[in-house]
């Protein structure tokens, strides 16, 4: 070779966080631009995509609860306030999703406080672009821009004073002072100041192996130039300048996992004056990527702390993704990284609204494991095991037959059912709601006839206080006159207050009147849409269904799901629903009609002790 030359790749390296001179923020990395560059790999590699999304989800769970018990009316109605609105575009669910995933993709997260006009509480939250902030050397201002970086990626080091927003640190002695800051939460790692790195720094080469490698695979079966490719030229030795044109167009063209790795050029003088290719290495890329990819697979599996890839959407080999198998999976990684991870959200937010362990998060539910046969032949009727393999109900005379030998396990529900609830006639029925099919009826309603903590906010501080005039309670609460106005007149709606309670601009009129306390209950009643009498002759109703509709009881949600619990108990069935399961098969009069529940339904009303 006369003249040979090399066009190859670039590695990454870990991040070095240094100082500039007469500047007072910290570059994030050689180039400043380290968590930019966290987020191609996020966008680019579909493991670690997946891996990243699926964390998140399990982290923020279905939502956040708040504990209410030991505090004011006033704390739980202003933290009620944060909790649906830190501002006015989103939740704190949908900001601690966030903060969910920032965390894991960098390590860290980065939140706006916005203090009310006393400066002593926090009027409003934001979630941060991560990407967007810097800090100084010890975490104490944070520093906001939309141009740290060129458009080429590269560190804008002409950025201006006035493209930089500083804010004090959420707890520095100038945040005392401010009217907002910003609160920094990063993850502690060792020997490093400043900033973080994400836990999965590890295995950020093998990230940006799956991408580039998947990216090579794609762009060799397109381009047909192999790695390792040699051209030579035989039309003699052109001068440098023209070398090196030559050499930069095929690299613009060719080189990259978008054209399919490196090429060697070779400048000989020959006659015959036609390029020669030659591949330097085999072209069995199909089984080299079929290997390395099961390489980097393990390699970012490992740097995530995945032990069961299939909880990720991820199917491997040797596992079989069976419900029993993903059920342990979920509950050991449950309880190893997601509560630990999830904990360490709550301390923020439970700092952020001045409480103690009173905002959790609400799990995902685990996947349920598979029941045998036998285990479900117990629970389920004929007809229902013939629904889930598709086949239509029996014939209504076998119907009669099936009651019948349901009739021990019908007694033993109706024994469990009579021991909780109360009887109808020690209550006076103000009004009936809505007859309820589903769990989701369920919560809306009793959403619907629940008092809210501000509504319960201000029946205390009417009940304390009945000559509290409007203007006081809505200060009091931090809400509008209007609001208040609002909130009573619901509250007469709903029945738990009197009708002559009138609010005016300047408060009640008369004395508040004794408050009645009234409950959402549910009885177990004859459908609406159905015909004849509660209980058929010649027993055709079953007598789970005979037993309730002669008890004439009243429930409670809570007690419903204790009799789920103690039913789950004596059949050996996690989560047991009592509410759902209702009746058997019903059969419209007269007709071939079938449906896969009984002539009854809950029915939600709204009553008063006599």
């Amino acid at each position: 070779m006369a003249n040979p030359r090399i066009i190859s790749f670039t590695n990454d390296k870990v991040p070095v966080f240094s100082e500039i001179r007469n500047k007072e923020y910290i570059k994030y990395g050689e180039d400043n631009n380290y968590p930019n560059f966290l987020v191609t790999l996020f966008n680019r590699s579909a493991k670690h995509n997946a891996i990243l999304t699926a964390k998140q989800l399990y982290i923020a769970g279905q939502g956040l609860a708040f504990n209410t018990d030991g505090l004011t009316p006033e704390k739980i109605a202003s933290t009620q306030a944060l909790i649906q609105t830190p501002n006015p575009y989103e939740t704190l669910h949908s900001i601690s999703s966030k903060m969910a995933l920032d965390i894991e993709l960098f390590g860290g997260c980065y939140l706006h406080i916005i203090k009310t006009k006393d400066k002593k509480g926090i009027a409003e939250v934001y979630h941060l672009d991560y990407c967007k902030l810097r800090s100084n050397k010890d975490n104490t201002i944070i520093y906001y821009s939309e141009h740290w970086l060129n458009d080429d990626g590269t560190d804008n080091s002409a950025i201006k004073p006035d493209q930089i927003t500083s804010y004090p640190a959420y707890g520095s002695k100038e945040y005392d002072k401010a009217k907002d800051g910003v609160l920094y939460y990063k993850q502690y790692r060792p020997n490093i100041e400043t900033y973080t790195l994400p836990e999965y720094i590890g295995a950020v080469p093998a990230i940006i192996t799956d991408a580039e490698i998947a990216n090579f695979h794609r762009a060799s079966i397109q381009n047909g130039f192999m790695g390792g490719t040699m051209i030579t030229f035989m039309n003699g030795v052109p001068a440098e300048e023209e070398m090196a044109t030559i050499e930069k167009q095929l690299k613009k063209k060719f080189v990259g996992t978008d054209r399919a790795n490196s090429l060697v050029l070779d400048f000989v003088d020959d006659p015959t004056r036609a390029p020669q290719i030659q591949q330097l290495s085999n072209n069995d890329f199909d089984k080299r990527y079929e290997a390395l990819n099961k390489t980097i697979q393990e390699e970012v599996f490992c740097g995530h702390k995945v032990t069961s890839p299939m909880l990720f959407g991820i199917r491997t080999e040797g596992q079989l993704g069976g419900r029993n198998e993903m059920a342990t999976a979920f509950q050991l990684f449950q309880n190893t990284y997601i509560t630990p991870k999830q904990n360490q959200i709550e301390e923020i937010l439970n700092e952020l609204v001045g409480l103690s362990n009173k905002l959790t998060f609400i799990p995902i539910e685990p996947v349920m494991p598979e029941f045998s046969e036998a285990t479900l032949a117990t629970i389920l009727t004929k007809d229902e095991m013939r629904e889930i393999i598709g086949r239509k109900p029996l014939e209504v005379e076998q119907q009669v037959e099936i009651t019948q030998s349901k009739f021990t396990k019908d007694q033993t529900e109706l024994e469990v059912f009579l021991k909780f609830g109360e009887s109808a006639d020690s209550y006076t029925e103000v009004k009936k709601i809505k007859q309820v099919f589903s769990v989701a009826d369920m919560d809306t309603q009793s959403q619907m006839f629940a008092l809210t903590t501000t509504e319960k906010a201000i029946i205390d501080i009417l009940k304390n206080d009945d000559k509290a005039d409007a203007d006081a309670i809505a200060k009091l609460l931090k809400i509008k006159v209007k609001e208040v106005s609002d909130i009573l007149t619901n509250l007469l709606d709903k029945g738990y207050i009197d009708e002559n309670v009138k609010l005016t601009p300047k408060g009640t009129e008369a004395k508040v009147p004794d408050f009645t306390e009234l409950y959402v209950k549910y009885k177990y009643a004859l459908r609406f849409d159905t015909q004849g009498p509660a209980v058929l002759p010649n027993g055709r109703t079953r007598p789970f269904c005979k037993g309730m509709i002669e008890a004439n009881r009243l429930y409670t949600r809570e007690e419903i799901d204790k009799i789920g619990v103690e039913l789950g108990a004596i059949y050996g069935i996690p989560n047991y629903d009592a509410f759902t399961r209702r009746g058997g098969w019903y059969t419209e009069p007269g007709t071939n009609i079938h449906s896969p529940s009984c002539r009854h339904i809950w029915l939600q009303t709204l009553v008063k002790k006599k």
